[in-house]
C-alpha cells in the first residue's frame, strides 16, 4: 500500500511489519516528516535526525509517551521507569542509572559470564557429533533470559539444559513464561486501543489469561523483593534489584515504593532481555550466510587472541575495552537490523520541530529510526555488514566514507536513553566472543524465508542455524 491508501484496515493488515511499512514510505516520499492519519489518532512520522534529536533532548519536560501507552502500562500494573513522567521519573532515573552504570555493570558481570560459560558447554555437548540445528530465537531468549535473572533479581533460573547434568527446567520454563507473556499482552492491548476489551465486564479469553499471567507474575516478583527487603540483599549474587534497594535507601526513607520496585524489575527483566536477546539473532543470521564469512574470521581472530581459547579469561574489563570488533558487531547487528525501530512521543504542550515550526500540545511524533540505517546519506554501502563503521580511523581494514550513528537511535536518546545499555553491550559482547571462538554457523534456510515480526520489538520468527565445532 501506499501512504494514500493508510487506513486502519490498511495499518491492522501490516501491523506485524508496520515499522516496515512506515520505513517504505519515509523512503517513498522523502519529506521530514508526513502526516497519517489512522487508527483512530493523526500523527507525524518522521524519519529525519533533526527532528527526532530535538524531540528525544527535549524529554520528559517537552515531550513524554502518548498518553495511551502509559495507560496501557498501568494497566498490566507496571508502575516503574518506562512509565514515569516529570519528577516521578527523574527520582526513577537517578537511582536506576545508578543501578546500572559501569562499576555496577563491572559487578554484575560475573553472571552474564557464568550463562555464557554454560552455552559453551551445551553447545560444545551437542555438536560432538557433527553438530546440531537450533531454532537461535528460543535459544538466545533463554540465554538472556538467564542473564537478565540473574543480574535483575540475584537469582539463578537455569534454561539451558547441559547434556550430562539434565534437570527438571519445567518450573524454571513456567516462571521465564510469565515475562514472555508480559510482551504479548502490551502488545495486544497496543493491537486493540481502540476497543479495549480487558476493560468491558466481559473481557475475551486472552485477556483473561493474560490478567491471570500478570496476577503470577506480580506474585512471584513480589515475593522476591520482599524478602530482598526483609533480608537486607542476604542472599542474593550482585544484581539491580540489591543495587536499587541500595540506593533507594540512599536518597532516603519513601523515594521508591515497593509497587515501584516490582514495576522495575519487572521492566528490565523483560527489555533486557527481548533487546539483546533479538540483536543476538540478527548476528548470528549475518554471521550464518556465506557472504559474511570474512567478517565472522575477523571477529573469531579476535576473540581467540584475546581470549587465548579459555573463557576462563572472559572479564568485564575484558568485554568492555578489549574486544572492539566483537562490540561493531553487535552494533551492526542493531543497525542493520534494529531491533526497536519506531517510539512514539507525545508533546507536553506546544513544541517548536527543525523544520516543521510550531506544533500543538497533544501533537504524536512517531520516529522511525529503521528507514534512515538503509540510507546511503546516512551510511555508506548500508546493505553490507560492515565493522569497520564502528571502529576508530586507524584500526580500520576498510574506509567508510559516510557514518552517522546519530541518524539511528537504538537505545532511545536524549535523557531518557535506555539505562540498560550498557548491560546490553558487555552481555551481547560476551556471547559474540564465546560463539565466534568455537563454533561455526550456517543457516538452515535461505535468507529470504526468515520472516522479520514486529511484537513491539523486531524478532525473527524462527531462525534455524546449524551449530559445528
Amino acid at each position: 500500500p501506499t501512504p494514500a491508501d493508510a487506513t486502519e484496515e490498511v495499518l491492522l493488515a501490516n501491523i506485524n511489519c508496520l515499522h516496515r511499512l512506515l520505513y517504505r514510505w519515509c523512503h517513498e516520499l522523502d519529506v521530514p516528516a508526513f502526516r497519517l492519519a489512522a487508527l483512530g489518532k493523526t500523527v507525524l512520522v518522521t524519519d529525519d535526525p533533526a527532528i527526532m534529536s530535538a524531540v528525544t533532548s527535549q524529554r520528559p519536560g517537552g515531550w513524554r509517551r502518548p498518553l495511551d501507552q502509559n495507560e496501557m502500562t498501568a494497566g498490566l500494573r507496571i508502575d516503574g521507569i518506562f512509565n514515569a513522567e516529570g519528577e516521578k521519573w527523574r527520582t526513577h532515573r537517578k537511582v536506576t542509572a545508578r543501578a546500572f552504570n559501569m562499576p555496577s555493570v563491572r559487578r554484575l558481570f560475573p553472571n552474564v559470564a557464568e550463562v555464557v560459560r554454560r552455552l559453551d558447554r551445551r553447545w560444545r555437548a551437542r555438536a560432538a557429533d557433527g553438530g546440531f540445528e537450533e531454532d537461535f530465537k528460543t535459544e538466545m531468549a533463554h540465554v538472556t533470559m538467564e542473564v537478565i535473572f540473574a543480574t535483575a533479581f540475584g537469582l539463578r533460573l537455569p534454561l539451558l539444559a547441559e547434556e550430562g547434568g539434565q534437570a527438571d527446567l519445567a518450573e524454571n520454563h513456567r516462571k521465564a513464561r510469565l515475562f514472555y507473556l508480559t510482551f504479548e499482552a502490551f502488545w495486544h492491548r497496543f493491537l486493540h486501543w481502540g476497543n479495549p476489551t480487558w476493560l468491558s465486564s466481559s473481557p475475551s479469553p486472552l485477556d483473561v489469561r493474560h490478567n491471570t499471567n500478570q496476577d503470577e507474575l506480580h506474585a512471584f516478583v513480589d515475593g522476591v523483593v520482599r524478602a530482598a527487603e526483609e533480608q537486607g540483599d542476604a542472599g542474593l549474587m550482585p544484581c539491580m534489584l540489591s543495587s536499587m534497594l541500595d540506593a533507594s535507601r540512599q536518597e532516603g526513607a519513601g523515594s521508591f515504593s515497593h509497587e515501584e520496585i516490582i514495576g522495575n524489575t519487572i521492566t528490565f527483566a523483560n527489555a533486557g532481555h527481548e533487546t539483546t536477546a533479538n540483536a543476538l539473532c540478527w548476528f548470528a543470521f549475518e554471521m550464518a550466510q556465506p557472504k559474511n564469512a570474512g567478517t565472522y574470521a575477523r571477529i573469531r581472530a579476535e576473540a581467540r587472541e584475546v581470549l587465548a581459547g579459555d573463557l576462563a579469561n572472559l572479564t568485564a574489563e575484558v568485554a568492555e575495552k578489549r574486544l572492539p570488533l566483537c562490540e561493531a558487531a553487535f552494533r551492526e547487528a542493531m543497525r542493520m537490523h534494529p531491533v526497536a525501530p519506531m517510539f512514539a512521543y507525545e508533546a507536553n504542550g506546544a513544541a517548536a520541530l527543525p523544520g516543521l515550526g510550531q506544533v500543538a500540545e497533544g501533537t504524536q511524533v512517531w520516529c522511525v529510526f529503521t528507514s534512515n540505517a538503509s540510507r546511503a546519506r546516512c551510511f555508506s554501502d548500508p546493505g553490507r555488514f560492515i565493522l569497520d563503521r564502528w571502529l576508530p580511523p586507524a584500526a580500520r581494514q576498510e574506509e567508510v566514507a559516510v557514518h552517522q550513528p546519530a541518524a539511528i537511535m537504538p537505545f532511545g536518546g536524549g535523557p531518557r536513553i535506555c539505562p540498560g545499555m550498557r548491560l546490553a553491550a558487555v552481555e551481547a559482547v560476551a556471547v559474540i566472543a564465546a560463539m565466534a571462538m568455537s563454533f561455526d554457523l550456517t543457516l538452515a534456510c535461505a535468507p529470504e524465508d526468515v520472516e522479520e515480526v514486529l511484537n513491539l520489538t523486531v524478532a525473527p520468527r524462527r531462525l534455524p542455524i546449524r551449530v559445528t565445532l
